[in-house]
């Protein structure tokens, strides 16, 4: 019996886990879908809530709206003015990498678990290349978001500098935020853990206060 708060205790421990995963922020596709000859950049401001891990990103097509990553996505904490090529883990503000899975072109830029995104904070995307070839990335015009700037590398072989619009992209992470009724089930599983700790000395004290008597042979 005195092991019965513990084992519950493990057990709800183990329901709080994380969410699946899901958008913390996107923009775009553009109404009037345009791409450009640059390398891609933008600053993203996350939401309340988080923090999140597990981060997918990927850029917009111009073409069909489907979401587009090819090469590797910088994520740094400051804008970078440097070139696409010279983007590494050395680069000032770096926080991780996004790659594609197998590589080539595919639909998202996964970072590792580790990386994760607090809330309330802006982020810079910067992409090492022209994802999917010459305007292929969607850019929107009107520039409507407002939690960032976008940045572009003309040709991708210049360096980073503020362009007009916002390119069009989805960023995903995992909340790891515990439900309400987790979070008493947690509660509860730490008050039966005290209360078979405190029968367990009392049990102590009543053995050592009458000791049973050995049985004469």
């Amino acid at each position: 019996m005195k092991h019965t708060g513990p084992l519950i205790l493990v057990g709800l421990l183990a329901d709080v886990g994380t969410t699946s995963a899901a958008v913390v922020v996107e923009h775009g596709p553009a109404a009037s879908p345009a791409g450009h000859a640059q390398a891609p950049g933008q600053s993203v401001t996350t939401p309340a809530g988080g923090p999140w891990s597990s981060i997918q990103f990927s850029w917009i097509r111009s073409s069909d709206g489907s979401r587009l990553a090819e090469g590797s996505l910088f994520l740094l904490s400051s804008a970078y003015a440097g070139v696409p090529a010279n983007l590494s883990s050395s680069t000032t503000g770096f926080l991780g990498v996004g790659t594609v899975s197998g590589g080539g072109v595919g639909t998202s830029y996964t970072f590792d678990p580790s990386v994760t995104l607090q809330p309330n904070t802006q982020y810079f995307f910067f992409s090492n290349n022209r994802p999917g070839g010459v305007g292929a990335v969607d850019i929107d015009g009107g520039g409507t978001y407002t939690g960032g700037s976008r940045y572009g590398s003309a040709n991708g072989t210049g360096g980073f500098t503020v362009r007009p619009g916002t390119v069009s992209f989805v960023l995903e992470g995992v909340a790891a935020v515990p439900e309400p009724t987790e979070t008493a089930a947690v509660s509860l599983g730490l008050a039966l853990v005290g209360m078979a700790a405190r029968r367990w000395k009392v049990r102590r004290l009543e053995n050592r206060c009458h000791p049973i008597a050995e049985p004469r042979l």
